[in-house]
Parts: structure tokens; C-alpha cells; sequence
């Protein structure tokens, strides 16, 4: 049985970040390939609110669509957002959403593995933000190693479709790699990304 994991460690790191974000930089590009910040935070909307309907087992509910550059930023993003990552944490702090199923990138998966997808959202959207904003993060490691544990699990699977939507090809990192950077490496992205 998987441990349940707590969200609000990446949660808070990611509503600090918010809170810095100046106006000037919504057009900066991020780790995310044609991504620009405003794209990124629009995309984190959508995301919370699939993961919050996904913790309470709610009919229907799907991960975002990955293409957020056609997503319109809410203009009220600054209230929204933090307030929808609040309810995504509030909805997985309950047990019963690490129970049977629920529904990640369109696929339905066990409950406990998108828990952690859920948690790894936050942790790599919270480093994407971040690295565009040339700010400096930390995680804590238990999401870490959640995170690494179910996207190794994606990775090393016959069938790559697990991975579809959710997250990009494994980058390549040296042996001694952080956690931190083998966790985003093997979500697809650079760990050296820094923006031009």
C-alpha cells in the first residue's frame, strides 16, 4: 500500500512564488517548451481543479488539456489560483481520496498514483515557475521521491502511452544528480534550464 503523501509543502512553496511574481514577467518563457509564465499559471488553473475534482471522485474529471497556450489567463489569477491550490491540498488531505480510482491525464489510474502525480504537479510547476523567474527552489523529499517513484514507474513501463500527456521523455543526468534534479530530469525536463 502507498504512504499518502501531504501536498502542502509544494503547495506553499508554489503560492510563495506566486506571491513574488511581478506583472512584467507573465511573457517570460519557461522550462515547459512554448510555455511563457502566463501560459504556465493557466495551466496550473486548470490542473488544480482536475486534481481537486480527481481527489473527490468527481464523474468525468480529467487532468488539464497539456496545450495551456490556448488557455486564456484569468485576469483575477492572483486570487484564484492560490485559492484553487488550497482546495486541491484540502482534497487530497482526505483518506478517502487515496482509495480506488481516479482520473489523471484522461487515464483512470489508481487512486494512490495520482495522489502522487497530484504531488509532482505541484513540485515541477513550483521549479518551472521558479527557474523562469530566476528565483531559487527547494523541495521537501518525501515529494521528491513520490515523485520520481511514479514517473520511474511510467518510464521503465513497455507501454510509454503511460506517460502521454503527463510527462515528456526522461532527460539524462550524471550518476550523482540531486534528487531534486533526477526528479526533474525524469519528467522530461533540463535541470540546467535557465532562461536566454
Amino acid at each position: 500500500m502507498m504512504t499518502v503523501i501531504d501536498l502542502e509543502p509544494s503547495a506553499r512553496r508554489l503560492t510563495d512564488l506566486l506571491g513574488t511574481l511581478a506583472d512584467s514577467q507573465l511573457w517570460a518563457p519557461t522550462p515547459c517548451e512554448g510555455y511563457r509564465v502566463r501560459d504556465l499559471l493557466a495551466h496550473l488553473l486548470d490542473v488544480t481543479s482536475a486534481f481537486r475534482d480527481a481527489a473527490t471522485k468527481v464523474e468525468g474529471a480529467a487532468a488539464a488539456p497539456s496545450d495551456a497556450t490556448a488557455a486564456e489567463l484569468d485576469p483575477h489569477w492572483r486570487e484564484t489560483l492560490p485559492r484553487s491550490i488550497e482546495a486541491m491540498v484540502f482534497a487530497w488531505r482526505d483518506p478517502a481520496a487515496w482509495e480506488g480510482t481516479a482520473r489523471a491525464g484522461g487515464r483512470l489510474l489508481p487512486a494512490p498514483i495520482v495522489g502522487r502525480i497530484a504531488a509532482g504537479e505541484l513540485l515541477l510547476h513550483g521549479w518551472d515557475l521558479a527557474r523562469a523567474t530566476e528565483q531559487p527552489f527547494s523541495c521537501d523529499s518525501r515529494t521528491a521521491e513520490a515523485s520520481l517513484h511514479v514517473m520511474s514507474l511510467s518510464a521503465n513501463d513497455s507501454d510509454q502511452r503511460e506517460r502521454q500527456g503527463l510527462f515528456g521523455p526522461p532527460v539524462e543526468v550524471s550518476a550523482d544528480a540531486s534528487l531534486l534534479d533526477r526528479t526533474i530530469a525524469m519528467s522530461g525536463r533540463n535541470p540546467q534550464w535557465a532562461p536566454i
